[in-house]
């Protein structure tokens, strides 16, 4: 049987199913004594279409019986790679460990093992296994992938020991800009976020990589430098990465429209979007459009009710506003069965006292007492209702509790004067 062209038929015909069957009799061929050369000539490019369409599995199966046919050297560590690919990793140990010092093949067999130990997370070993193959002969590509290595081991002057032996005559365009980047997050994690900058604004802004652009944009940001973030990317057409970058520097310099119109945008494509979304409101804060900024918290609060953020921004618009019926109308529903963050519950605390409603608020102080017993304002809070609201035995000891925890405070000494005359 022509495999080749019989393989080439049914992708042809899209018969996809019956393809294992088909390399399944050339392995079982394989293995018989009487091997054809017409079948090794065609071998090499079977293996290329079934790789081209994802037939990994398949590609192991007919390099492992070519292996135990042959015994070839080269195949042997493609097939390492293979099973590395599909994971297998004590195959594929026990395949590459069969190479010694003396074999051609010795130096690959290293550089095979240290990509198996990266996968498996085992950065030291891996390192290790680059670092034997450099000695037998040296590469600047396998260079970037020990400084890839050693920074992700937080050994920065390692990393930046082994970019120093690169030369970049070496390596292509794209592993030469890689390499610039790695020094760009080097000196960033350095601390020395000036010299990150540099490196990476040595190379023109359009030559970047997204990455590259993403962190030399958020140093600008870090820098509050919002002119420089506008002027590169404003006309450009860009990633969420990069337009949520514009979207802050927009609302930084006060151009609420631009920030409104790109996030108006950036959320229509992502509903979702919760940090465009929250980003959305403070626009339309600070652009007078409060009834929008309303809403947009409300169904913020519906869409994630336990999250952290959301409720941050409704207590700062709450607080602002000093509605506490609204605040009652957003929180509590949410108060029963979820651990709000203590300042809404304090708000909401409130809430329950302007509005009249002083067993609930009684309920969530106590609720609230045990956690926050240590913080000044909250015990002068708690005492203040206690004492307006005449539940004098737990003003006392709430009195009591702040002198022995020594926290003390000008409203706390009044009230405690007044409490020992009450007793």
């Amino acid at each position: 049987m022509d495999y080749l062209e019989r393989l080439n038929e049914l992708i042809e015909e899209k018969k996809w199913t019956e393809i294992p069957t088909l390399i399944s009799e050339l392995v079982s061929e394989l293995n018989t004594p009487h091997l054809t050369d017409n079948i090794v000539e065609e071998l090499n490019e079977i293996i290329g279409i079934l790789k081209e369409y994802g037939y990994l599995e398949l590609v192991v199966d007919l390099k492992r019986a070519y292996v135990q046919r042959t015994n070839d050297d080269s195949v042997k560590l493609s097939l390492a790679g293979d099973l590395i690919d599909l994971h297998l990793h004590d195959e594929a140990l026990s395949l590459l460990y069969d190479y010694t010092e003396d074999s051609d093949y010795y130096r690959d067999a290293l550089v095979l093992t240290s990509d198996l130990y990266q996968s498996e997370g085992d950065l030291e070993i891996a390192l290790a296994k680059l670092n034997q193959a450099q000695d037998i002969d040296f590469e600047s590509s396998l260079a970037l992938s020990q400084a890839e290595l050693a920074f992700q081991l937080h050994d920065l002057s390692a990393a930046n020991r082994y970019l120093s032996t690169i030369d970049a005559n070496d390596l292509d365009a794209q592993l030469n800009l890689y390499a610039i980047h790695l020094k760009a997050l080097i000196a960033s994690e350095s601390g020395d976020l000036t010299k990150a900058r540099s490196i990476l604004e040595a190379t023109d802004f359009d030559q970047l990589t997204e990455a590259m652009q993403v962190d030399l944009l958020t140093l600008y940001d870090l820098d509050g430098n919002y002119d420089k973030i506008i002027d590169l990317t404003a006309d450009e057409v860009k990633t969420y990465a990069i337009n949520w970058l514009l979207a802050k520097a927009y609302s930084a310099e006060h151009e609420y429209e631009k920030a409104i119109t790109l996030l108006e945008n950036m959320i229509a494509e992502n509903p979702d979007d919760k940090l465009a979304r929250l980003l959305l409101v403070n626009d339309y804060l600070s652009n007078h459009q409060k009834d929008k900024a309303t809403a947009l918290i409300q169904k913020l609060l519906i869409d994630f009710p336990h999250d952290f953020d959301v409720l941050q921004v409704a207590n700062d618009q709450l607080v602002l506003d000093e509605n506490y019926e609204e605040v009652v109308q957003l929180l509590s529903p949410l108060s029963d069965g979820v651990d709000l963050p203590s300042e809404l519950s304090l708000l909401l605390a409130k809430a329950y006292v302007e509005t009249d409603e002083i067993e609930k608020a009684n309920s969530l102080f106590k609720t609230l007492y045990p956690v926050m017993s240590d913080d000044v304002s909250f015990i002068e809070e708690y005492a203040l209702f206690l004492r307006n609201n005449g539940f004098r035995d737990e003003l006392k000891t709430v009195i009591n509790n702040a002198r022995e925890d020594n926290l003390h405070s000008e409203e706390l000494l009044l009230l405690a004067e007044e409490v020992s005359s009450d007793f």
